[in-house]
């Protein structure tokens, strides 16, 4: 096998943080990048062996992906393939309501990134749906 065949199997992660999770300041980057780099490919060689050729198997952030896309159309976003835009305020309060219930259910289960994802898209939808239900009082 060729070097160009092998290089588009897999890739490559480089981490470059000076800091670890702990806060302490990493001075040698070699070994470390290596450990997040063998990590990377084996689980995505996993995932790519465990589901069948050309369907991914859904995971957490795809499912929060769904419900903020429709909270997003339901406070006003253009739809992606009407760009027609519409305010729903009930729907948008029931999309929100069950991010906050899947936030509830999920708490001590979720990786680091899943959990910042989870509570930053629900901040941001929170302040969106203050924002046009003061609106829609005045």
């Amino acid at each position: 096998m060729s070097e160009q065949e092998e290089q588009s199997k897999g890739f490559k992660v480089t981490d470059r943080r000076s800091f670890t999770r702990e806060g302490e300041r990493i001075t040698k980057h070699g070994d470390e990048q290596e450990a997040v780099e063998m990590r990377s490919t084996a689980a995505a060689d996993a995932r790519l062996r465990a589901e069948p050729a050309g369907r991914l198997e859904p995971h957490f952030l795809d499912l929060l992906s769904l419900l903020a896309t429709q909270a997003s159309l339901a406070l006003g976003a253009p739809h992606p393939m009407t760009g027609e835009a519409h305010d729903d305020l009930e729907m948008a309060r029931a999309m929100i309501s069950m991010i906050d219930v899947l936030r509830t259910k999920t708490k001590g289960n979720l990786v680091r990134d899943e959990e910042r994802t989870l509570d930053e898209i629900l901040y941001q939808l929170r302040m969106e749906f203050t924002k046009k239900a003061k609106a829609a009082k005045s």
